[in-house]
């Protein structure tokens, strides 16, 4: 039983240790005339309760019927005269540095610490440099010590931190500093490698770091399929490989740190068609239209006519952008051109409909009236349009959609002397025209 009893004191002064070193609330400690009396309030876990170590017997009172008391050589028990000396020893000592903790804490640590806000009710303070700390100055001297100069002194010593500029955090942060290399592999799929082609190395769209790029363009002649190109500037980079009548499948790649030599492989594919119809208000098909395709951004162009049933057919069309004239580039018949954004195999471009235009027939023959085939015959209107064309066997041209207005013809034939013609034409009206040409 005494050995239970002295180890539930124990116990208990473990706990009331351990609620003072947990803090909580509030916490009191009293000395009176040899009580110590240690008054801890709420602590975390444990609950409201009070403790007491009693030096003498007959001097403590209940504080409150709801404590739990831990009690060292009371008065009860028949051993109230030993008392324990470590639990009571170290009891002393947390009273003693509560009540020496003013004295025992840095002022800075106890207000506007580097780990505290300022207190309830103060200002924030705005955070001081190493200049603005205010020096202090020794009791009985005049002004500052011998060591401490002041600010226009260039004897005084200061204390410099070393400040990084953004430019140089930049630079140190640069994931693109630094040159590469690519190495890949090419292949065709759906027809035999071509002998001839060429790698394209442009700034990427899409990725990041494409402003440190550079454009590379590597032509191949002898069928090789693997590639490498070295000193390339970290970057984001669009590949493609292109042959001609083969369309090359972009892969973009990142070239930085720890992706210094990266291994892309690099498709073409056979280039496709482009195809669509040309009608007239009422639907009809539009025979021997201009159509001009043309290739963006370079401006290289290509230009087909419509077929009886006023088909357009561009064979063998890369992929890319593309802007689609409805007449030659010179003279078109529709001012607005058609953007194509043009993927292979193949696309069906929609009907296009042409406004009424006018037309001309005409017919070359010499003095005796006879037909003269082979002259060749320009026109060119002064609203756009524009043909040449060339007399058949009965020395006839027959020409539609020419806008409306003055229309110059000029006529040409090795045999025959130069001339020229002016014709007013209406729209919607065909117009027939008889010229004669004289020998040389």
């Amino acid at each position: 039983m005494e050995h239970k009893s002295r180890r539930e004191r124990s116990d208990r002064t473990f706990r009331t240790v351990r609620a003072w070193i947990m803090g909580g609330q509030e916490t009191r400690y009293v000395l009176v005339s040899g009580l110590i009396t240690v008054r801890l309030g709420e602590a975390r876990g444990l609950g409201p309760f009070e403790s007491k170590v009693e030096r003498t017997g007959g001097l403590g009172r209940k504080a409150h019927k709801d404590s739990r008391k831990v009690s060292i050589g009371t008065r009860r028990g028949k051993r109230a005269g030993r008392i324990p000396l470590l639990p009571l020893a170290l009891l002393a000592l947390l009273a003693l540095a509560a009540l020496l903790s003013p004295w025992l804490i840095p002022e800075g640590s106890r207000r506007g610490g580097a780990l505290e806000g300022p207190g309830v009710g103060e200002p924030e303070r705005s955070p001081r440099t190493v200049a603005d700390q205010p020096r202090r100055t020794p009791i009985g001297s005049d002004g500052p010590t011998s060591g401490a100069g002041t600010a226009g002194d260039s004897s005084s010593t200061s204390l410099q931190l070393p400040v990084s500029t953004g430019s140089e955090r930049s630079e140190q942060r640069d994931p693109f500093e630094g040159t590469g290399m690519l190495r890949g592999h090419v292949q065709a799929r759906g027809v035999d490698f071509p002998k001839n082609w060429k790698l394209l190395i442009r700034p990427s769209r899409t990725l990041m770091g494409r402003e440190h790029a550079v454009e590379r363009t590597l032509i191949f002649e002898r069928g090789e399929e693997d590639f490498t190109v070295k000193g390339l500037p970290f970057a984001g980079y669009d590949i493609e490989a292109k042959g001609a009548g083969l369309n090359g499948r972009v892969a973009s790649v990142l070239l930085r740190k720890g992706n210094e030599a990266p291994f892309i492989n690099l498709i073409m594919v056979p280039a496709g068609f482009l195809e669509g119809v040309i009608t007239d208000a009422a639907g009809a098909p539009q025979e021997d239209v201009p159509i001009t395709l043309v290739e963006m951004p370079e401006g290289g162009t290509r230009t087909v006519r419509t077929d009886l049933t006023g088909t357009y057919r561009f064979d063998k069309v890369l992929d890319g952008p593309y802007e689609l004239i409805v007449g030659l580039p010179e003279s078109p018949l529709l001012r607005e051109r058609k953007s194509i954004l043009f993927r292979s195999p193949s696309l069906s471009f929609p009907n296009i409909e042409l406004p009424p235009f006018a037309g001309i027939d005409v017919r070359v023959s010499d003095d005796l009236n006879r037909s003269i085939p082979g002259v060749e015959v320009r026109g060119s209107g002064t609203s756009g349009g524009s043909f040449t064309k060339t007399t058949d066997a009965g020395g006839w041209i027959h020409v539609r959609h020419v806008p409306e207005g003055r229309l110059r013809l000029s006529f040409s034939h090795p045999d025959y002397k130069s001339s020229r013609a002016h014709i007013e034409l209406k729209k919607g009206e065909i117009t027939r025209h008889h010229w004669v040409l004289s020998e040389r």
